[in-house]
């Protein structure tokens, strides 16, 4: 999930740096030491394969050509002849090292198994990595959370393993810099490295006097992979109807055309999917998890061009896209390439864009095609648009938490009846039997990303899916996190639920006491608007900081309308912005919990009007939590008058739901997991 580094912001996952407390600490009521679980980056940016092992093994020094060969783990991937294959092709380029990215051309964090160039030429399956190769040298450089899937999956006579963020290993333009001549030529291709990153690696080694980068036509990954390479999913690209998305298509590009008028802009290039999707009130499945597509948007202030694969231009689409108005032409995605040079050439002022969270910007190549001069980087401004979802979207995301819900109340029902009467269930039978129970929901599209369902020690890694290999049964013995969501019609949802089967420790109710004060508190807070999450967060984070605890990964993202469920997030809060309230803890080899409520801005009720507007939060995820976990004693009135309220709501907004759908076992699980609380 995303690409995260320590900062003063905590925006989609970016870090929040603060104190270890607010004011003077107050004691933990249970004693105990805490050593925590490596919490850095994004929840969801990748599971750890290797949820056993107490620690990653030591970074390797850079092996030499006649090191003596090693002893690979039984699960690595041999990619010895792959390598082999995609050095000649470099011979035939001219160039010395070659880069391989995770990302797609569109720079998704969500990626088509068609572009894990980076997973299939490494063997590596987690999500963030790059490797370089060499005619001598095969590297990988990740973060601390896939150091042990790696070692696991990385074939060591073949790769080396770059352990990013550790104070003796070189970042890549570092090591390029150091070990290739300067006359060399660092291959990659243009299409999959964002303008930003490009320039910042070809930056630093120009001022060394070389290495160079040079942008190759051709992937070279995919002349090695071939004809095993998968091919894009056929999901038909179909319209989304106006009753979902509450304004039609030619409505939203008038309204970004006004943007570019004020901006002096009189062409926009939109590469991320996401962006596009919504623009055009368009959906589709290529991508895990979001409906989208291939797609690039060319938008002029009298024309408007469309690329999408070309198989994919069905009479349905012709004619959802179809006003004279508009004036919309549609070409097959690759043709961007030949026509942006055009159609900049005619422009005075050509808008690509920048980087914002999960949003990497606009490619190299995009940049390259643009006559020289006439580019101007912003903000994408349907990044903007699209995060303050309109009456019509806030309603069906609000509808589409209350089908989610029935869901997940009757995985708990489930599990509440049978774990504790001794009926087998593991991590991934809940994965199977929660994707199922989501599916059976009216408009229904699946999970919204990969479902985390952690029992005991590995719920301490944050990022956790369980695997073959890592899997273990569900008992009453310990916690179990379950991080889903699904995908609506109507809208996106995430939801993080942490319940004990059996007697929770006195330390796992105050823990988890506190992460619930975090959510009432910072969904009760009223305050201006203009306010971001980086001034509000010390809300949520204040209650644990008072038991000297504390969290690495982000508190908040925005989520889509039928769209991404990580949807980038950088400014002030506005009515209807839909996103993440989640804090969590997590003790290395012990346990770990993570609440999360997706919640909707709304205009607050103050008691002095001025000409300040102010804000608060209405939390739109409708599932109960545990009870057993909460020791009311540690929340105040206000905190327990909340949490009945919040339970009403369920209530009355999921039970006849559960009544409609005969689901009498899960409606009897929620009247008794939301009993008045005295």
């Amino acid at each position: 999930m995303a690409r995260a580094a320590p900062a003063l912001v905590v925006l989609g996952c970016l870090f929040l740096a603060m104190p270890p407390a607010l004011g003077e600490p107050v004691a933990p009521l249970v004693s105990w030491s805490e050593p925590q679980a490596d919490t850095s980056g994004s929840r969801r940016q990748g599971a750890a394969d290797d949820a056993a092992a107490a620690a990653a093994v030591p970074s390797r020094a850079r092996r030499s050509a006649t090191a003596a060969p090693c002893q690979p783990s039984s699960t690595a991937v041999d990619t010895a002849e792959r390598l082999a294959k995609l050095r000649a092709l470099m011979r035939q380029s001219g160039v010395a090292a070659y880069i391989i990215p995770s990302d797609d051309e569109h720079g998704s964090e969500y990626t088509a198994n068609a572009d894990h160039r980076r997973e299939w030429i490494t063997g590596f399956t987690g999500s963030a990595g790059d490797a370089v190769v060499t005619m001598t040298d095969a590297l990988l450089w990740t973060d601390s959370r896939y150091w042990v899937q790696a070692n696991r999956q990385l074939d060591c006579n073949s790769w080396t393993l770059m352990k990013k963020g550790e104070p003796d290993v070189l970042s890549i333009e570092k090591w390029l810099g150091k070990n290739l001549d300067r006359s060399a030529l660092v291959g990659a291709d243009s299409r999959m490295l964002s303008y930003n990153q490009w320039s910042t690696w070809d930056n630093y080694l120009a001022g060394l006097g070389g290495p160079r980068m040079l942008p190759i036509e051709k992937n070279l990954v995919d002349e090695v992979w071939g004809a095993d390479r998968p091919a894009y999913p056929d999901t038909p690209i179909t319209p989304l109807d106006v009753k979902y998305t509450g304004v039609a298509w030619q409505s939203k590009v008038e309204k970004v055309r006004d943007s570019m008028r004020a901006s002096g802009n009189d062409l926009l290039v939109l590469s991320a999917l996401d962006d596009c999707a919504w623009l055009l009130n368009l959906r589709s499945g290529e991508v895990p998890y979001t409906p989208v597509f291939r797609c690039y948007v060319v938008l002029g202030l009298d024309a408007m061009h469309v690329f999408i694969p070309a198989e994919k231009i069905s009479p349905e689409v012709r004619s959802h896209l179809s006003d004279t108005g508009i004036n919309p032409q549609i070409h097959a995605h690759e043709e961007v390439w030949t026509l942006l040079p055009q159609l900049s050439a005619a422009a005075n002022s050509v808008a690509l864009t920048t980087p914002v969270v999960y949003h990497t910007g606009s490619s190299y190549k995009l940049y390259k095609a643009v006559q020289p001069g006439k580019v101007k980087f912003i903000a994408s401004p349907v990044l903007y648009m699209k995060a303050t979802k309109n009456s019509v979207e806030a309603m069906g995301m609000r509808r589409a938490h209350v089908k989610d819900a029935v869901a997940l109340i009757e995985m708990l029902a489930i599990l509440s009846e049978e774990v504790p009467a001794g009926k087998y269930w593991d991590e991934q039978m809940v994965v199977e039997a929660l994707a199922k129970l989501r599916w059976k929901q009216e408009n229904s599209h699946g999970p919204s990303f990969d479902t985390i369902a952690a029992f005991g020690k590995n719920a301490a890694l944050p990022h956790y899916e369980p695997s073959n290999a890592t899997n273990v049964p569900i008992t009453t013995d310990n916690l179990l996190m379950i991080d889903s969501g699904g995908q609506y019609s109507e809208g996106t949802t995430d939801v993080t639920r942490t319940v004990h089967f059996g007697t929770p420790t006195p330390v796992q109710v105050e823990v988890y006491t506190k992460l619930l004060k975090g959510c009432i508190d910072l969904a009760s807070v009223k305050f201006p608007k203009g306010y971001t999450m980086q001034n509000l967060e010390i809300v949520l984070r204040a209650p644990l900081f008072s038991l000297g605890l504390q969290y690495g990964h982000g508190s908040t993202h925005g989520i889509g309308h039928f769209l991404a469920v990580h949807e980038s997030f950088d400014y002030a809060y506005d009515v209807n912005f839909f996103g993440s309230q989640e804090p969590g803890y997590y003790r290395e080899d012990d346990f770990g919990m993570r609440l999360e409520n997706i919640v909707q801005v709304v205009p607050a009720d103050v008691k002095f009007k001025s000409t300040t507007s102010f804000l608060t939060f209405e939390t739109t995820t409708l599932v109960p939590y545990d009870k057993k976990l909460i020791n009311t004693s540690l929340l105040s009135p206000d905190e327990i008058k909340w949490l009945n309220i919040y339970n009403q709501h369920i209530r009355i907004a999921v039970g006849p739901e559960l009544i409609r759908q005969n689901k009498t076992k899960a409606y009897k699980w929620l009247m008794e997991h939301t009993q008045l609380i005295s």
